[in-house]
């Protein structure tokens, strides 16, 4: 009963990460166990050893953890939008591109991303709360940070739905114009025809 006990997942479209990675955490004001099938935990715990020193307790442990997590995460939503970029480039160069695979694919990449960092906020203000209690004022204000930073990639990750939002408006724009074009020439086409038909 005195313990926090959580499930943490982190979509595929974070990092290099080719499947979604999820571990468990169990936290008490003096012991934090993570519980993983992959590897992927050892190995960033290995890339923060040499800052262990500095960790007082199983909270700091935890934000640092999480801190390293996402330690890349910007610049893969950076990556994420030049992708989009490129698409639109070429869309408007009228070229034929296959759009409801890159759409859906988006859609679906953001709205999981979306959903991923306001469970992260989430956890900031519960750790925020968690640490108050144990009048931990600098973790308090660390996890502040963190939720911060959080909040940013979450607006950043709905700038991005809705520039993607932005592209299926201008495909569609694209569409209707090409078929208003085709319906135009019909239309020449049909005028210019009329009087041979009525003659006959």
């Amino acid at each position: 009963k005195n313990a926090t006990i959580g499930v943490i997942r982190i979509p595929e479209t974070v990092g290099k990460r080719k499947k979604n990675f999820i571990f468990g955490c169990y936290l008490t004001e003096h012991d934090i166990i993570f519980l993983e099938e992959e590897n992927e935990l050892y190995q960033c715990w290995n890339g923060m050893y040499e800052h262990l020193e500095e960790v007082e307790n199983p909270f700091q442990y935890l934000l640092m953890m999480l801190e390293e997590l996402v330690a890349t995460d910007i610049y893969n939503l950076q990556k994420i939008e030049k992708k989009m970029n490129g698409f639109e480039e070429e869309l408007l160069k009228e070229k034929e591109l296959p759009f409801f695979d890159f759409f859906m694919k988006y859609r679906k990449c953001l709205s999981e991303l979306h959903f991923y960092y306001e469970q992260m906020m989430d956890l900031g203000e519960g750790m925020q709360t968690e640490c108050g209690r144990m009048g931990q004022e600098e973790l308090v204000e660390a996890w502040r940070r963190f939720s911060v930073r959080m909040e940013r990639f979450h607006d950043y990750v709905n700038y991005l739905r809705e520039y993607v939002l932005q592209i299926h408006e201008l495909y569609q724009s694209q569409k209707d114009a090409k078929q208003n074009r085709i319906l135009n020439w019909l239309t020449i086409i049909t005028t210019l025809f009329l009087p041979l038909t009525l003659v006959t």
